[in-house]
């Protein structure tokens, strides 16, 4: 199945080389918006601002990003690839794929606010582990509501607003988290955190291979 899986996410990457505007929307998206607020704030010495902004930002890339997973197949390129592979090596390649480019989008982003809107982040490390946690959680989340909205004609809007309900308790976890990291707390005081974004990440995670075959089928 693997093979199938590495197959698919080449496929993947040639589509989105084939159509580089997508990619650097978001892009565009997340430097339009981090400039905005530079010109606003200049430089953010309040942590809980910093912190609130980023993920704002972020959030709305990750479905701006995501929207794309399933909505750039068309239901003819389902039923050949149903000939081809199994519906697991499709799920397990969007969700793989969709983890890695949200994971440069939100370092790109961490990396753009250090940048212009300054570092007041006292735990660099802390913040750096819920960015990656959260960027795994928003993506694998997004990637199973856009399966879902595909076998509805590919409605975006129906995707986003099943998407809000699944993104609060991971956005307010995450949110939480960062404060922690932005005052240096002790690392064993946001373990708690981590290890809620944790279950909630393998919970969708499990749930996206669990669910996607009975999807296929419809």
């Amino acid at each position: 199945m693997w093979k199938e899986v590495v197959a698919l996410i080449k496929k993947d990457l040639t589509l989105d080389f084939r159509q580089r505007y997508a990619i650097f929307a978001t892009l565009l998206y997340v430097v339009s918006t981090t400039y905005i607020a530079y010109l606003i704030f200049r430089d953010i010495n309040d942590r809980q601002t910093w912190v609130a902004l980023y993920w704002i930002i972020t959030i709305f890339a990750a479905i701006t990003s995501s929207t794309r997973s399933f909505s750039a197949e068309s239901q003819h390129r389902f039923w050949y690839y149903a000939q081809l592979v199994r519906p697991n090596a499709v799920i397990l390649s969007k969700l793989l794929y969709n983890v890695v480019q949200m994971l440069i989008i939100s370092l790109f982003t961490f990396g753009l606010f250090r940048l212009l809107l300054g570092d007041p982040i006292a735990d660099d490390g802390q913040m750096l582990l819920f960015v990656l946690l959260g960027a795994v959680g928003f993506s694998t989340t997004l990637t199973l509501m856009s399966a879902i909205a595909s076998k509805t004609n590919n409605n975006t809007t129906l995707m986003a607003i099943l998407s809000i309900p699944l993104l609060l308790p991971l956005a307010a976890t995450l949110i939480a988290g960062s404060k922690k990291a932005a005052l240096g707390t002790p690392f064993e005081e946001s373990l708690s955190f981590f290890g809620v974004l944790l279950l909630l990440n393998i919970l969708t995670g499990v749930l996206s291979v669990v669910l996607y075959p009975y999807m296929w089928r419809e």
